[in-house]
């Protein structure tokens, strides 16, 4: 015969929290003994009679950074238009903004599974909220800083 080891359940035992009362459970700072987890309890691992949590089954750090990275892109592309091409080609930054509304309004009118997360309607909503957010803070820097840095490269000296 084996002698299995059996962990005592959660919340039990000097010092334990209660369920769910703590910190996020399964990331360090759960609802195990504070002696379990080693120093400080937080990133230390699940503590014990807890298990790992597993991410679920649609998420992917592609597409979580395609979420992050593209509107911060295109914030930062229309930003950077606005400082050194607003003052003699407008129409070029404003076209570029219609551009990337129009391919947001694309995103957002993709089809998706049944039962699936809109993760292209997402992407569309935040690329407008990018582009917005891009125009509006590419006029304020404009008209605070750079139109007096072209009013004054434009005098003769």
């Amino acid at each position: 015969r084996q002698l299995m080891r059996q962990d005592p359940p959660v919340g039990t035992g000097v010092g334990a929290f209660p369920d769910s009362s703590g910190p996020t459970p399964g990331y360090g700072g759960g609802s195990a003994a504070y002696g379990s987890m080693g120093y400080g309890g937080f990133g230390a691992g699940p503590g014990v009679g807890q298990q790992q949590l597993s991410r679920p089954a649609n998420f992917h750090s592609r597409s979580l950074s395609l979420l992050i990275v593209l509107p911060a892109a295109i914030f930062v592309v229309i930003a950077i238009c606005y400082c050194f091409a607003y003052q003699q080609h407008p129409e070029v930054v404003w076209v570029l903004s219609v551009l990337i509304l129009c391919l947001s309004f694309v995103f957002m009118m993709a089809r998706h599974k049944e039962g699936a997360p809109r993760f292209w309607a997402n992407v569309g909503m935040l690329l407008v909220l990018a582009t917005l957010a891009g125009n509006a803070a590419g006029q304020w820097n404009f008209y605070r800083n750079f139109f007096l840095y072209y009013a004054y490269e434009g005098q003769p000296t």
